[in-house]
């Protein structure tokens, strides 16, 4: 299952079970895929960036089920970054200020981690109960 989320909306993850792509997932959709009993690795890709590999195992009768997302404060932290640079260009207009523009820069650096070193970070499976 893929939780409903405001960033990503219009793109698909990709499913990949030991290594191959089984599927697509779009987002607030569920899905099913017949997978043979054994151990298996599961992740997820969004262009160039994914998830950690989550081992499982399964048997014969058993069925397993798994949430993807995106990183947890991705909507929170576009916009937060949106509304500090709206609120930049209102204040620099109206009262000259022209300091809040710095406050992105923290925004800017967890972005560019999970675009960079972090990208394998940068969606979450979460096996569910």
């Amino acid at each position: 299952t893929r939780k409903n989320e405001w960033i990503n909306r219009f793109r698909n993850y990709g499913i990949y079970l030991d290594g191959h792509k089984i599927g697509t997932i779009s987002n607030n959709e569920s899905r099913e895929f017949e997978v043979p009993s054994g151990q298996h690795t599961l992740a997820a890709k969004i262009d160039w960036c994914g998830s950690k590999t989550v081992s499982f195992s399964l048997n014969e009768i058993e069925r397993k089920e798994f949430s993807f997302s995106g990183f947890k404060y991705a909507s929170y932290l576009i916009r937060i970054t949106g509304g500090i640079i709206a609120l930049h260009f209102i204040l620099i207009n109206l009262f000259e200020i022209d300091f809040l523009i710095w406050l992105i820069i923290p925004a800017f650096l967890m972005m560019g981690y999970y675009f960079t070193i972090g990208r394998n970070d940068y969606l979450i499976i979460e096996e569910s109960s």
